[in-house]
């Protein structure tokens, strides 16, 4: 990804004339990209990179003493011979190989100590701006870590391990961080360029504001020695622990199955049922967090799992149970009736992929069904012998109708709506990943309760675009409406940008320019953990419901909450400043 950074191996090349680098002056070149001045210092030349890391003001414009350079700016210290830097936070500059050679300046890559050691430098600016929590400190560290060729998991990695090391804050924990590292990580692959480079930006600023001030936290330990403890003990006191509300015992029990090795998916089913003892705790935050925890371990590295997988033991133990909530009264009686027919079989699901019902016919009635009614739906689609995974279809399809259905008077109350396709998607991607459980069953059941109890979020209810409706188009090509997409996004038309990518879907162009398109819109605004969550969950669902009449609502969905959203662009700008200083330019207009 990106332009490499020079390397430290590299064959010198003559750049100036010797006679061009006078005594107590410098000489500005570009190398490999990079504006670098070449001073000449009692005879001896140096070179470093001319962009001071603070605001990227030329260095080849400040006074010299004892071999420092200081920026006239903001007045950093910078030493010649290395690039290290003597004022706060010790942001070095690259300094690189120069030699004189037959009345040439020959230069080359980094100073001997590069290489991995480089990576580590902003790594270390990258720590610094995770805990101030300075969006262009962060900008700047990411740009210059994939710029010297750094590579994306190893960066996602040390972020993820730095927020394990600490006790986050915030509605989600560290895992409003985490899943953001997760998501950015999988939606990066839809992009290119300096919109890829934004979209791990976003995540990274979403990681400093759990851990910004965060206390440090005692490392997640499994229960030693291994060979002593017993799986199937250990899913009883998971059950336990998480019922008790007693977080360290949840997580001493999810780190041990992890570092037993025990597979993935059983792992997963323990915890499901962990989380399924209840009525769908937390707004359905467990649901999404436990399966975005091996997610994220997908894109950093199994061997970590004790660790991530520890860390959810507070959020299945964190209690928010629906059943202690007035608008699930009416229904937990029977919602618990199903758990024990579900586990003793009297209420059966079928194979997945049956094709018994018809899952989108069952999910627009879900979206507009009565009371007990949304229950007595998906009992009957059971004793026809439904599957798993159709009854979960049919869920998600409910919840897309739901969020492109939103009503923009009720625009206090999105969150309403995005908590319950976050937990819809995530229940939905556990049976197709692990498979089927009656303990996932039981999620979908709550679930559609959940939907029924946000019916009001569709009064009045919005027109959806039809095939039949005449649009207006400047241009009726691919590129056109994917700008103009963006375009509605920029300027808050919710129902344009809703019949736009309808029309763009039934037209037949591209489905990956379009959804890359978006995302790089949406990521231009300032967002939260929700927001990665919300824009995962849809393109999820696009993908998963192919074949599905309903399936642009995923995407009609997602474009008229963000068109909607009053945001703010502090990590645009900030992260487009930092990819300036990348490309070699200047922050302050100066032209050296």
């Amino acid at each position: 990804m990106g332009a490499p950074g020079t390397k430290a191996g590299m064959e010198p090349r003559r750049v100036c004339a010797a006679a061009d680098v006078k005594e107590g002056s410098y000489k500005l070149v570009h190398f490999e990209h990079t504006p670098v001045a070449i001073f000449r210092q009692n005879g001896k030349l140096f070179a470093i990179d001319n962009r001071c890391p603070h605001m990227g003001f030329p260095l080849c414009k400040g006074e010299i003493h004892e071999g420092i350079v200081v920026c006239p700016w903001h007045h950093w210290k910078f030493d010649l011979a290395t690039g290290g830097c003597f004022s706060a936070g010790e942001y070095d500059v690259t300094s690189y190989q120069v030699k004189e050679e037959h009345g040439e300046v020959l230069l080359g890559g980094p100073q001997a100590g590069g290489g991995d050691r480089v990576f580590q430098r902003h790594e270390g600016a990258l720590r610094e701006g995770l805990k101030s929590g300075d969006p262009f400190q962060i900008a700047k560290a990411v740009a210059q870590f994939l710029r010297a060729g750094g590579e994306e998991r190893r960066l996602v990695r040390f972020a993820a391990e730095r927020a394990l090391e600490l006790n986050g804050g915030g509605p989600g924990g560290v895992w409003g961080g985490l899943t953001s590292l997760a998501n950015a990580a999988f939606l990066a692959h839809y992009l290119e360029g300096e919109a890829r480079i934004l979209a791990l930006v976003q995540a990274m600023v979403e990681v400093s504001g759990v851990i910004e001030g965060a206390a440090p936290r005692r490392p997640v330990r499994a229960l030693e020695p291994l060979e002593s403890n017993d799986v199937a003990r250990l899913k009883k006191l998971l059950n336990y622990f998480s019922d008790k509300q007693t977080a360290i015992g949840a997580e001493r029990c999810m780190a041990t199955l992890a570092a037993l090795e025990v597979p993935p998916a059983e792992i997963a089913h323990a915890a499901f049922e962990a989380i399924a003892q209840h009525l769908y705790p937390g707004a359905g935050h467990p649901h999404d967090f436990l399966f975005r925890a091996f997610d994220l371990l997908d894109q950093v590295g199994w061997d970590l799992a004790p660790t991530v997988l520890g860390r959810l033991g507070d959020r299945l133990a964190s209690g928010g149970w629906a059943e202690d909530s007035d608008p699930w009264t009416p229904y937990v009686e029977r919602l618990f009736e199903t758990r024990k027919r579900l586990a003793d079989g009297t209420l059966a699901f079928g194979k997945n992929g049956a094709h018994a019902i018809d899952a989108n016919a069952l999910g627009r009635k879900l979206a507009e069904a009565q009371r007990q009614e949304v229950l007595d739906l998906l009992d009957a689609a059971l004793a026809q012998g439904a599957s798993a995974a159709e009854l979960s279809r049919a869920l998600n399809v409910g919840w897309m109708l739901r969020l492109a259905r939103f009503s923009l008077v009720n625009e206090t109350d999105w969150e309403q709506v995005f908590h319950g396709v976050i937990a819809a998607d995530s229940i939905d991607q556990a049976i197709r990943r692990f498979g089927a459980s009656p303990a996932l069953v039981a999620c979908v059941y709550d679930s559609a309760v959940r939907l029924y109890l946000t019916q009001s979020l569709n009064i009045p209810r919005v027109r959806l675009p039809q095939k039949g409706d005449k649009l207006t188009l400047a241009k009726d090509d691919a590129d056109a409406i994917v700008q103009e997409v963006a375009a509605c996004l920029e300027i808050r038309q919710p129902d344009r940008a809703a019949a736009l990518v309808a029309h763009y879907l039934w037209a037949g162009h591209p489905e990956k320019k379009l959804i890359s398109g978006m995302l790089a819109a949406m990521f231009r605004e300032n967002g939260d953990f929700h927001t990665f969550q919300t824009i995962r969950a849809c393109v999820n669902q696009y993908q998963a419901l192919a074949g599905d009449p309903d399936r642009h609502l995923a995407l009609v969905g997602i474009v008229r909450m963000f068109a909607a959203q009053r945001m703010q662009r502090e990590v645009l700008m900030s992260t487009q400043f930092a990819l300036k200083l990348s490309r070699g330019e200047y922050l302050a207009g100066a032209d050296a």
